[in-house]
C-alpha cells in the first residue's frame, strides 16, 4: 500500500493565480525495517507554511 501525506501553504485566490509552487517529496529511510512517515519529525506543515512549498511524504 502507498499512502501520501500532503501539506500545502494557506494561500489566497490571488496568490493561487500568480505562479505554481514547488513540490518537495520526502521519502524517509529505514530500509523497509524501521521508520514511518507518520512520525512527528516528518510533519511537513511548518515547512509548507514558512517556505511556500507543497510537501509530500509517503508511507510505503
Amino acid at each position: 500500500c502507498l499512502y501520501l501525506n500532503i501539506w500545502t501553504p494557506i494561500t489566497t485566490q490571488k496568490q493561487q493565480q500568480q505562479q505554481p509552487l514547488a513540490v518537495m517529496v520526502w521519502i524517509y529511510g529505514g530500509g523497509f525495517t524501521s521508520g514511518s512517515s507518520s512520525l512527528r519529525v516528518y510533519d511537513g506543515s511548518i515547512l509548507a507554511s514558512t517556505q511556500n512549498v507543497i510537501v509530500v511524504s509517503m508511507e510505503y
